[in-house]
Order: C-alpha cells, then structure tokens, then sequence
C-alpha cells in the first residue's frame, strides 16, 4: 500500500515538472513570436523568388522573410522568373522596413515589405507578379491592384489561365516536402 502511495506521488512530481518545462517552453515561443512582431529594418541580402527575401537588420542578423498577402508563381511556373527579378529589382541591396504580420506554417515572418513610403507587397500584385491572398490581407487595395492588373494583363494576367500557387504547389506535392517529410502548403 506505501509502495503503490510512493509510485502514485512519485509520477505527479514528474508530471508536474513535464508541465512546468512545457510552459516555460511555450513561454520562450511566445516571447520569440512576441519579439517577431518588431519592425525589421535593414537591407535586402538576397530576393528568392516574388514573393520572400532575406533582410540582414541592423545588428547583422539575416531575417528571411514573405510578403502578406501576395502568393507569387512557385520555381517551374511561368512567370516566376519575372516575378522574382521584378521584386529583385525593388529591393535589392536596398534599405527597408519589414514589418511582421504573422509566422507562417515554415516558421518564417510573413509581413509588409516598404522601401521607403512604397509598399512592395502591394506593387507586386498591382504589376501582375504575385495573387492577393483574400483569406489573410483583406484590405480593398490588393482587391482593387489584382483586378487591375488582370484587366491591363499584366505579368502573369498574361496567361489565359494562370494556375494559383497553391493549386501548384498541391499538385506538386512530392516536391515541396521538407526534411522530415511533411508537406509545405
């Protein structure tokens, strides 16, 4: 009987330590999603495809980073080449502000991207280089910017039927699994 009070003591101290190393642990992730939300500014390092970047702040950390709201052609879609140097050619080596949205499913910041007052994400969907993603960036602006640039068929509005990145990306499973095997969306 002492022996089976011993054991039933003995595994609520380790269940309550696990608990405690667990909320320390989502107390660190909230303290780094927290920290996240900052403005991030520096300079453009490398551009790696239309819609994500890599900014080098201002303490030489490296900060990959997506814009919100836009979802550019995937490596193998048409039109992912010219979305990629279009944002290049914005932001390279340039000064910007970043400023963090949200984390998305990789981990990495999604957010808006401004060299200077110009808001990047906003410039690639109004130029035909990036579809606006109703669900997340719900401001008429990027309506109104990929409406018009379908009307004028720019960029990739240039196809009859441009196929969606995500819809790519789904059909493309195999290709956009990470190391452990999980599916990126």
């Amino acid at each position: 009987m002492l022996s089976r009070s011993l054991i039933a003591v003995s595994l609520l101290f380790s269940l309550a330590g696990m608990l405690r190393a667990d909320d320390r642990y989502n107390d660190r992730r909230y303290e780094e999603r927290r920290i996240e939300r900052r403005a991030i500014r520096g300079r453009v390092v490398s551009v790696e495809d239309g819609d994500t970047c890599t900014v080098l702040d201002e303490a030489g950390r490296r900060h990959r980073v997506n814009l919100y709201g836009v979802d550019a052609p995937e490596h193998g879609q048409p039109y992912w080449s010219p979305a990629r140097d279009s944002l290049r050619e914005k932001i390279y080596n340039k000064e910007v502000r970043f400023d963090p949205v949200e984390l998305d499913s990789e981990g990495r910041n999604c957010g808006r991207l401004y060299v200077g007052d110009r808001h990047i994400n906003l410039d690639q969907v109004r130029e035909g280089y990036g579809w606006h993603h109703a669900e997340r960036e719900r401001v008429r602006e990027f309506a109104t910017a990929e409406k018009e640039a379908r009307d004028h068929h720019r960029g990739l509005w240039r196809d009859r039927e441009p196929v969606e990145p995500w819809k790519y990306r789904h059909e493309h499973r195999e290709a956009y699994r990470d190391r452990e095997g999980r599916v990126r969306e």
